[in-house]
């Protein structure tokens, strides 16, 4: 259930509230906007009405979430989540390409990794095949680290806000969903081949969550010639960030060929543009 308190309501208004939620048997969370606080009671009570809130002063509105993730919802936070990487931040105005910040991430696979890694690394990485291992969703829910939830290519966007929310129920606001790759299909050729992410899921990820979402072209078959047109694209759409390196180097250090150099600064070129047409700049 959501109880939204009227603009300006005082503080007295949001404890009493708070204070009867809690005597009823709901854990309360609360946020607080610039203009608005919204409370999140969790749990069920058979014989609780709305109207026992409603009457309440300063209760703007209260209606019940009947998805299965409440926390996640934009319904409980209507404002963007902003998640801040060192001096960076994703989530903002500004779509950030993450080519530098996975140097600093972790991949964790057990719970026992976080306890072991907890305060030394900037950035949790949960792959898409853990993404509903829910004992190191939990655990790394215990920290403020932030996460970066990759979608499992299986997995519903439902699916993925329920894992989310485990992380955000802990107490750990500081998640990313990352989008890397939809159910591998190729005609004529071996499925593994071929990751296409699936650049629709952006915007119905935006309207449904508050909290941001990267893309990660490099499953993309067909190298560079691919993930260009799908990067353009996921910014189009509404991405938060670009995971995938622009390098212009190779694994040996070599300066790369001059035509690459010169792809790379033009697709920046063009991603300014883009992310300018819809309101946003581009930090890379």
């Amino acid at each position: 259930m959501v109880v939204v308190m009227q603009v300006g309501a005082p503080e007295a208004h949001v404890e009493n509230v708070i204070q009867r939620l809690s005597a009823k048997g709901f854990d309360v969370l609360r946020t607080s906007g610039q203009q608005q606080t919204v409370l999140c009671a969790i749990g069920v009570q058979r014989d609780f009405q709305l109207r026992q809130v409603r009457i309440l002063d300063g209760v703007a509105e209260v209606y019940r979430i009947t998805t299965p993730y409440k926390l996640a919802s934009r319904t409980w936070q209507k404002e963007r989540t902003v998640v801040h990487l060192g001096n960076v931040a994703v989530g903002g105005n500004e779509v950030l390409l993450m080519d530098e910040i996975s140097a600093d991430m972790v991949d964790i696979s057990e719970s026992v990794d976080v306890e072991s890694s907890e305060g030394e690394v900037n950035l949790y990485h949960i792959s898409a095949g853990n993404m509903q291992n829910n004992s190191l969703l939990r655990a790394v829910g215990r920290t403020q680290t932030p996460v970066l939830l990759r979608r499992n290519s299986l997995a519903s966007v439902q699916e993925w806000l329920v894992s989310a929310e485990v992380i955000l129920t802990g107490g750990n606001p500081n998640v990313i969903l990352c989008e890397g790759a939809s159910r591998p299909f190729a005609v004529g050729e071996p499925s593994s081949f071929f990751r296409p992410v699936d650049i629709a899921i952006i915007p119905e990820v935006k309207e449904t969550t508050h909290l941001p979402i990267v893309v990660d072209p490099t499953f993309s078959r067909g190298g560079l010639r691919h993930q260009f047109p799908v990067t353009r694209s996921a910014v189009a759409a509404g991405a938060d960030g670009i995971w995938v390196k622009f390098s212009t180097t190779d694994s040996a250090g070599a300066v790369v060929d001059e035509n690459h150099q010169h792809e790379i600064s033009g697709l920046i070129k063009e991603l300014e543009l883009i992310a300018l047409a819809i309101g946003r700049s581009l930090r890379g």
